[in-house]
């Protein structure tokens, strides 16, 4: 069946483009949705199959009339009441807005003047991504402590992962899977050699997809996911033998401190006894001793990737963006401690800096 986009203004909805599919046709509107609400005279943007745009929109369309006058002959014949009620019905506009508070001294949020409307309620996650990502980037820039995404005055309680949904899977080798995961309209591949690894992710539950979408992120196609996992296990198992510890705590360590495990694996394979020693008295120890910290000065990879990531970002706000994506691949808690990490190995005190916002553009001021 064939669908179509469309925008309403006042004087009509107006035919944008016709698609073989709905998901075609909300795709399109998602990539370009920003654009179009912007443009001067757009009210609101939405989709519906071509045979009911045909039968019901088309003769009344904008395009549909020979001059302005043929136009407002038809609603005076009582197009205009018909639309007003299936409007009330169907597609009564729906506003998204956003409630902030600048400081936490503020008891009550403060309504944002920026909002976004549509008539389409089947876009209703599209939409709130979209005023999701607006409201991040002016949170960054006026330094608001807390916000909210509203939907019709009312605060939505939806997560920002809305746009995170399983779209497809299908068979991978003779006991494999391949999960294909939406991403907020990108595809991303999850590949498993075994189901019954990919099983223990509950496909209907969001933390879980959440959390497929980051072990897929990590690891490189055409690796299978249990593959990568088992490599890990194989270096926190090697250094474990070598150190004589535990080979969970050691993987515990590693992801913790966000370890190059390639490298320490390396490094106690050339050490003599002594050096072993120390690395098992960095895991034994109390948080902080003296092996720990040098452990993870010698094998964490936070201050040279804030090193690399200020290289590669060619502004402020694309090393922003950067950070963006390390949030998003390791959840907000890890990225926290991952941000007083970077600014300890920058000899800056997290402690300093009151929100995450603040830590990030201390990060960036840094002298490196």
């Amino acid at each position: 069946m064939e669908f179509v986009s469309f925008i309403d203004t006042r004087k009509g909805k107006k035919l944008l483009k016709i698609f073989k599919s709905q998901r075609a046709a909300n795709m399109f509107l998602k990539k370009n949705m920003d654009n179009i609400l912007s443009k001067s005279g757009v009210d609101s943007i939405g989709s519906m199959s071509k045979k009911e745009w045909d039968t019901k929109e088309a003769k009344y369309a904008i395009e549909g009339f020979k001059s302005d006058a043929q136009r407002k002959a038809a609603f005076a014949n009582g197009y205009e009441e018909k639309d007003k009620k299936n409007e009330s019905v169907n597609e009564a506009a729906i506003t998204y807005g956003i409630e902030y508070k600048s400081s936490k001294n503020d008891r009550k949020f403060k309504k944002a003047s920026l909002t976004k409307t549509t008539h389409n309620p089947k876009i209703d996650k599209m939409m709130i991504k979209a005023i999701s990502k607006d409201a991040k980037s002016l949170a960054k820039q006026d330094g608001w402590v807390d916000y909210r995404i509203t939907k019709d005055g009312v605060p939505v309680k939806e997560s920002v992962n809305e746009g995170i949904s399983v779209s497809d899977e299908r068979h991978f080798g003779k006991k494999g899977i391949i999960i294909m995961i939406d991403d907020n309209g990108k595809k991303v591949a999850a590949i498993f050699k075994d189901k019954k690894n990919a099983d223990k992710f509950n496909r209907n539950k969001s933390s879980d997809i959440q959390k497929l979408l980051q072990l897929a992120k990590k690891t490189k196609y055409p690796k299978a996911i249990d593959e990568s996992l088992n490599e890990a296990g194989k270096l926190a198992m090697g250094i474990a033998a070598l150190t004589g510890t535990r080979g969970s705590a050691v993987q515990d360590f590693i992801d913790k401190n966000r370890i190059n495990d390639k490298k320490l694996f390396k490094a106690l394979k050339k050490a003599n006894l002594q050096g072993r020693i120390n690395f098992a008295s960095a895991l034994a120890g109390r948080p902080g001793n003296p092996n720990e910290k040098l452990t993870i000065k010698l094998f964490g990879e936070s201050k040279k990737e804030v090193i690399a990531f200020r290289k590669k970002a060619k502004s402020e706000t694309a090393f922003y963006d950067i950070l963006d994506k390390i949030e998003r691949k390791y959840g907000r808690g890890v990225f926290e401690k991952w941000l007083d990490k970077s600014l300890k190995d920058l000899k800056l005190n997290p402690k300093k800096y009151k929100t995450p916002a603040d830590k990030q553009e201390a990060l960036y001021q840094a002298k490196l």
